[in-house]
C-alpha cells in the first residue's frame, strides 16, 4: 500500500551559473546586456522585467525549460522515450518583449503565452487575475509617482469582479435566507478589499469552502490541505 516511489530530474541539481547572471544583471547598461546576462540564468524560471532612463521597457522569461517528446499531464513515465528530456528551450525561444505598443510590461506570475506557443512552456502558474488588474491599472494611464503609489495600495480583486456576479446569479431567488443575504452583499460590492468591507469577507469565505469542496472531488483527503494552498495565488 501507500504511494509509489517517485524520482525527479531537476535543473537545480545540474551545473548553475545563476550567481554570475545575477551579478551581470546588476551591471547591465542596456536591454541587450540585460538579456545577455540572463542567458546564464537556470533555476527557478523567472519573469524578468526591464526599464531604463530612456523610457524603454522589456520582459524576458529566463531559466532552463526542458523539451520533451510529448505533452501530457501528471507524472511522466520513465520507460517512455517520449517523456525523456531532449534538451532545453533555447534562450532566444523563451518569451520576451521589448517596447510593446501598450507602453508597459508586467508580470504577476500568470501564464504569459498562448497554448500554441512554438515551444511547450510547462509549469504551475498563478491565476491571471493579478496580471489583469495590472493591465487595467496601466491601460490608458501615464505612470507617475502618484499612480505607482496608488497601484501599490490597490485593493481591487479581479477574481471577485469576475466571480461575484455568477455567485449572485446562483444564489438569488433560492428562497434560502442565508443565500439571499450573501447575494445581497455581493450584488452591490465594488470588488475592493477595504478594511470595513463585509462583502470581501463573505466572498473569501465562500471561495475557501467552494474551492475546498471542489478539490475534495479530485484529490485524496490526505492531500486536500496541501492542494487548497495552491488555489488562491
Amino acid at each position: 500500500g501507500g504511494d509509489s516511489v517517485t524520482s525527479l530530474r531537476w535543473v537545480g541539481a545540474e551545473h548553475l551559473d545563476d550567481i554570475r547572471a545575477s551579478i551581470n544583471v546588476g551591471r547591465a547598461k542596456n536591454w541587450e546586456q540585460f538579456r545577455d546576462a540572463l542567458r546564464d540564468w537556470a533555476v527557478a524560471v523567472f519573469n524578468w522585467v526591464y526599464a531604463d532612463a530612456e523610457g524603454n521597457a522589456g520582459y524576458q522569461m529566463a531559466g532552463r525549460l526542458p523539451i520533451r517528446g510529448r505533452m501530457m499531464a501528471g507524472v511522466r513515465d520513465p520507460a517512455n522515450p517520449a517523456d525523456r528530456w531532449l534538451g532545453y528551450i533555447p534562450f532566444d525561444g523563451l518569451p520576451h518583449r521589448y517596447n510593446p505598443a501598450s507602453g508597459f510590461v508586467a508580470s504577476a506570475n500568470q501564464r504569459i503565452v498562448e497554448p500554441n506557443y512554438k515551444y511547450p512552456i510547462y509549469g504551475a502558474y498563478s491565476q491571471g487575475h493579478r496580471g489583469i488588474r495590472i493591465d487595467q491599472a496601466f491601460s490608458g494611464t501615464k505612470a507617475d509617482r502618484a499612480h505607482t503609489v496608488a497601484l501599490q495600495n490597490d485593493v481591487k480583486s479581479v477574481r471577485a469582479e469576475r466571480s461575484a456576479p455568477d455567485i449572485v446569479a446562483l444564489l438569488k431567488g433560492t428562497g434560502d435566507a442565508d443565500a439571499e443575504a450573501v447575494a445581497g452583499l455581493l450584488a452591490g460590492w465594488d470588488s475592493r478589499y477595504t478594511t470595513d468591507s463585509v462583502a470581501a469577507t463573505v466572498f473569501e469565505t465562500f471561495m475557501f469552502h467552494w474551492q475546498r469542496g471542489t478539490l475534495a472531488l479530485h484529490v485524496p483527503p490526505r492531500l486536500l490541505d496541501l492542494a487548497v494552498q495552491q488555489t488562491n495565488l
